[in-house]
C-alpha cells in the first residue's frame, strides 16, 4: 500500500472514529451538532460560524469556506495538522480525535 493510501485510510479511519466516539453522537446531524458547540466555544471569537455572518476577525475566513480546495480523502489529516500547527494569528487547538472530527462535521454542514 501506497504512503498515500495509507494516509487516505487514516484520515477516513479518523473521521469514522470520531463519528462513532463519545460525545459523537454516532449520527452526520448529532456530530455536527456536538461540532457547533466546540466552534462556538473555540473558535467564534475570530471566525464566523454562521452560513451567512462575517468574522469578527478580519483575518480569519468564516468557518463555512475553511474547507474550500480540500480533498474530502485527505482532509481529516490536512484538518489536523493546521489545528495543531496554528499560524501567526491562530492560537494551537489540541482537540481529541472525536473532537477534531465533530467540528470538522460541523464545518462540512456549513457548507452543505
Amino acid at each position: 500500500m501506497s504512503g498515500t493510501s495509507s494516509l487516505k485510510l487514516v484520515a477516513i479511519f479518523s473521521v469514522t472514529l470520531a463519528a462513532c466516539g463519545p460525545g459523537g453522537g454516532g449520527t452526520p446531524t448529532d456530530l455536527a451538532a456536538e461540532g457547533e458547540k466546540i466552534a462556538q466555544l473555540k473558535c467564534a471569537s475570530c471566525h464566523a460560524i454562521s452560513a451567512a455572518d462575517s468574522s469578527p476577525l478580519e483575518a480569519a475566513p468564516p468557518l463555512r469556506q475553511a474547507l474550500i480546495g480540500y480533498d474530502i480523502e485527505s482532509l481529516g489529516l490536512d484538518f489536523e495538522a493546521h489545528l495543531q500547527s496554528g499560524t501567526d494569528v491562530m492560537p494551537i487547538f489540541n482537540l481529541s480525535n472525536e473532537e477534531r472530527g465533530a467540528l470538522q462535521a460541523f464545518i462540512q454542514s456549513l457548507e452543505d
